[in-house]
C-alpha cells in the first residue's frame, strides 16, 4: 500500500464513486458536479492504493480542517487511515496549521480517538432530511508516522 498525493487532473466526478460503494441514502443518486469540483480544488489530498486500486482517500485545507476522510472497510485496521493522517498533518504543518481538526462520523470517531483526537461538541446535523449525529474533534499535529 502507498500513499500519493492527489493530482488535480485524476482527481474528477469518477474519483466520488471510485471507491465501489453504494451512496447512503442521504448522500443523493447524483453529484453535483460543480459543486465537488470547487470544494475539493481547494483540499490538498492524498489517495492510499493497494495493488494500483484506491481503497483511501483524505483531504485537508490550509487551516489543518479534514474535510474528506474514508478508508474502504475491507480495508480498516491495515494503517491506511494513520498514514494518510501522517500525510495530511505533514502538509498541514508546512501551510503553518497548528491544530487539526474534522467533524467525524460515528464511524470515524474511534479512528481520530485512536490517532490521540478528542470531541469537542456533539452536533446533529440534516442531510436530505435525514438526522446524522457527527463530532467535532480536534487532534494533535504530529507528522512523525
Amino acid at each position: 500500500m502507498h500513499c500519493r498525493q492527489r493530482r488535480e487532473s485524476r482527481w474528477t466526478s469518477a474519483s466520488a464513486r471510485s471507491f465501489g460503494t453504494t451512496p447512503p441514502p442521504w448522500a443523493g443518486e447524483t453529484i453535483d458536479l460543480a459543486s465537488w469540483e470547487t470544494r475539493v480544488a481547494q483540499l490538498g489530498g492524498w489517495v492510499a492504493e493497494l495493488n494500483g486500486e484506491p481503497v483511501g482517500v483524505m483531504t485537508i485545507d490550509a487551516r489543518g480542517y479534514i474535510d474528506l476522510a474514508f478508508v474502504l472497510p475491507s480495508c480498516a485496521g491495515r494503517g491506511i487511515g494513520a498514514r494518510l493522517l501522517s500525510a495530511c498533518a505533514a502538509r498541514a504543518a508546512d501551510l503553518g496549521a497548528t491544530t487539526l481538526s474534522a467533524h467525524a462520523s460515528l464511524v470515524a470517531r474511534p479512528f481520530f480517538e485512536a490517532q490521540g483526537w478528542h470531541v469537542e461538541a456533539e452536533e446533529i446535523v440534516e442531510r436530505r432530511g435525514v438526522p446524522l449525529q457527527r463530532f467535532r474533534m480536534t487532534g494533535p499535529l504530529r507528522t512523525d508516522r
